[in-house]
């Protein structure tokens, strides 16, 4: 099976394309292939004007503000590649469910800013019309993220449950030792309500469960495209004359981390749910712990003679603790209702 859809966004007229392709050569299993293209482009043009104003006098002179042309362009590409095959096979009351797979994305973004000041011909402005100064800018960035992923769930008569998962996440926006991170986790449940002991209870309570959970996910965004590569700024022109010109002047770059990685979120989770009353009052309990390591924030602080600020680090952690109670009732009155 193949499916090839390419959507036309009707604002900005920006191309996305979408290709899936599903095989199934053994009985249980199944792999998939997707592929994304997403292209977004901003085009941004402007022009002031030159306007007329009356003197004191009586007389008329023109606006004392340079008038200017301004265009700005920006285009950004998007890929994206996912493929995973899963397989299913089933041993009496054991049954497996095995996924595995691998996933990459890329950006690329481009940036033009400028600006053409004093237009010789105001009703027909352009860029190369100008008679004063010309100014542009542009950018360019981009980034990538790798990884392979698994799951392996285990069933045992509906009644034990367990999921195991992992991720093997690399980022091209840290240093190239600390791109790499592995993230797992595993939950397990147990279905109380399908256990024989159970069944005298059954005249009350017809589903209790309870299950537990750990997992771990990684955070890239952490501050630009490249946080861990000093940048050197230019300010154009500077106050000061030599040889009777003006000049421009490059800033060094500050300091930063060769150790900046991943921000890395774990947590613990322990629920309940049930139904009760042939199902009419129904609920969930979950009380959890979630800790955030090694949160990019300021690094330590570093004398005052060094000149500059401290890097950007991994040096915050944060914990929340919290419980969830959610319960609903629902019924029939009569046939109708």
């Amino acid at each position: 099976q193949i499916l090839l859809s390419n959507p036309v966004n009707n604002n900005n007229d920006n191309p996305r394309i979408f290709l899936k392709s599903i095989l199934k050569p053994l009985k249980g299993l199944e792999a998939v292939f997707e592929y994304t293209f997403d292209k977004n482009i901003y085009d941004y043009h402007w022009y002031t004007g030159q306007y007329d104003y009356t003197t004191i006098q009586g007389g008329s002179s023109k606006s004392f503000v340079d008038d200017y042309l301004r265009k700005y362009k920006q285009h950004t590409n998007y890929n994206a590649i996912n493929v995973y095959a899963t397989y299913s096979k089933k041993f009496g009351d054991h049954n497996f469910k095995v996924m595995a797979g691998f996933n990459q994305e890329s950006s690329y973004q481009e940036t033009l800013d400028a600006y053409s000041y004093n237009q010789a011909v105001i009703d027909v402005p352009a860029m190369g019309s100008g008679t004063g100064t010309i100014k542009a800018t542009d950018s360019y960035s981009e980034y990538a993220v790798r990884g392979g992923f698994f799951r392996v769930n285990y069933n045992y008569q509906d009644k034990y449950l367990l999921e195991v998962n992992g991720r093997y996440d690399g980022s091209s926006k840290f240093p190239k030792d600390k791109r790499f991170v592995f993230f797992p986790s595993v939950s397990a449940a147990w279905r109380i309500s399908s256990e024989a002991f159970f069944e005298p209870a059954k005249k009350i309570v017809d589903e209790l469960k309870i299950r537990a959970s750990y997992g771990s996910l990684g955070n890239q965004s952490v501050g630009g495209d490249y946080p861990y590569i000093a940048t050197m700024g230019t300010n154009g022109e500077m106050g000061y004359l030599v040889d009777g010109k003006k000049i421009a002047s490059v800033s060094p770059g500050g300091i930063v981390s060769p150790y900046l990685t991943w921000e890395t979120v774990r947590q613990i989770d322990l629920g309940l749910d049930w139904a009760l009353l042939n199902s009419r009052l129904y609920g969930t309990f979950d009380w959890y712990m979630r800790k955030t390591l090694d949160m990019v924030t300021n690094g330590t602080p570093l004398p005052a003679v060094l000149g500059t600020g401290a890097p950007q680090a991994n040096t915050a952690d944060l914990k929340t603790t919290g419980w969830e109670l959610s319960m609903g009732w629902r019924d029939r009155v009569n046939k109708d209702f």
